[in-house]
This record gives C-alpha cells, sequence and structure tokens, in this order.
C-alpha cells in the first residue's frame, strides 16, 4: 500500500495544494507533506476526513496504488 502517493494524486488530482488541504482538515502543512511522503500515517479518523474533503472513497487512498500497479 502506498498512501502517500495515493494521497499525493488524489490531492493533485481534485487541484488543491498541500497548504490548502491542510488547512481544510485543521493541521499544518508540514504534517501533510509528512503523510504524503510516507514519514508518517495519519489516524482512522484524520484520513477519513481527508477522502472526504478530496472527494474519494477510502479505498482510492488505501488500495495498492491508483495509478493501476498490482
Amino acid at each position: 500500500m502506498n498512501f502517500g502517493l495515493n494521497l499525493k494524486l488524489a490531492r493533485t488530482a481534485a487541484g488543491m495544494t498541500q497548504t490548502e488541504l491542510a488547512d481544510k482538515l485543521g493541521i499544518a502543512q508540514k504534517q501533510l507533506s509528512r503523510y504524503e511522503r510516507g514519514i508518517q500515517v495519519p489516524s482512522v479518523a484524520i484520513a477519513v476526513e481527508m477522502a472526504d474533503a478530496l472527494g474519494v472513497d477510502m479505498n482510492t487512498l488505501t488500495k495498492k496504488s491508483i495509478l493501476g500497479d498490482k
């Protein structure tokens, strides 16, 4: 699973910057960057908020890759 890559791809597809998404979630931009780089994994509650903010379901963020990798 590559949550960080999926998060970044979903965020950019939604046309949002890290700062915009972080502000919407009430977290620091640096924290969001850590999630995208795979340094940290968000809590389930934050991940659900991310999916809602990006207009995707949790499967999009948690599946192996939204790039089609198996």
